[in-house]
């Protein structure tokens, strides 16, 4: 039990709660996702088709975080311009 949550609170560590949320809650919906593919087309789990899965399952996760800290810096940079805004809003009249 302990190795499966490894890396849940690796994400928490390194990355912001939301982010990490997020990216934790793509890693079992990936999986499952992957899994009833799998099962529909037919396909078992040999080890190639396991070592693929565990692949993709990185490049889902690598892309999430990708993802995530893009639009933390975004939602960030506009939350500066609009404190910016409102400073030069509510500052009082210059007396020329």
């Amino acid at each position: 039990m302990i190795k499966v949550l490894i890396p849940y609170r690796l994400l928490f560590l390194f990355l912001n709660v939301r982010t990490a949320l997020w990216v934790a809650a793509g890693i079992p919906t990936a999986l499952c996702a992957a899994i009833a593919l799998m099962y529909a087309a037919g396909i078992t789990i040999n080890m190639i088709s396991l070592f693929a899965l565990l692949i993709t399952l990185g490049i889902v996760v690598d892309d999430a975080i990708v993802v995530g800290s893009g639009l933390r810096r975004q939602a960030c940079d506009l939350f500066d311009r609009i404190l910016e805004e409102q400073r030069k809003t509510q500052s009082p009249p210059s007396q020329d």
